[in-house]
């Protein structure tokens, strides 16, 4: 798992309406409240004043045609700015076997493994990363990130969501 999280809020509620209207129904005007939303979030972890450098998890191809744009990517490049902290989109997505929604935990973590390759030359030396993501629910996506992004040498892996799914919660806006 990473080493340190942050969270707007939880999935179900105004946050998770806002994630839903700005991926399923493409209201990209959101991006701004979320960016914003998402980079006070960071400010307030101790980790924030460490960050190096911050890695959008990629969007899968089928997602990109459902949405229309890389909501994540556009996320994290506006959070980058306000942070003044480079983003790099290091992670090339070769696919889920499924989609995440409905799958037990356990299911999930099979179903992302092998999921997220850096290109070779990639070398994260020492560096601490945070990974940035809309939505979290068992963790699974973020650990395997994690485990792709300590490969390549990132000392400290952080990770920043939007919100956070609990247990019986219904994830509509999966991709």
């Amino acid at each position: 798992m990473p080493d340190g999280f942050a969270r707007v809020g939880r999935y179900r509620g105004l946050v998770g309406d806002m994630v839903r209207g700005y991926k399923l129904h493409r209201r990209e005007y959101l991006a701004g409240p979320l960016s914003d939303l998402l980079t006070d979030a960071i400010r307030g972890r101790p980790w924030a004043d460490e960050i190096d450098l911050l890695v959008p998890i990629p969007t899968t191809w089928s997602s990109r045609l459902r949405y229309g744009f890389q909501p994540v990517r556009l996320l994290a490049e506006r959070v980058g700015r306000r942070l003044g902290v480079p983003v790099r989109p290091l992670l090339r997505n070769r696919g889920r076997k499924r989609r995440q929604t409905g799958l037990a935990p356990s299911q999930r973590r099979s179903n992302v493994r092998g999921t997220f390759r850096t290109r070779r030359s990639t070398r994260l030396d020492g560096l601490t990363v945070c990974l940035i993501d809309d939505v979290c629910t068992t963790g699974a996506t973020m650990q395997e990130a994690a485990r792709v992004l300590r490969h390549a040498g990132a000392e400290h892996i952080c990770a920043a969501v939007l919100a956070r799914s609990g247990p019986g919660e219904v994830h509509l806006a999966g991709g």
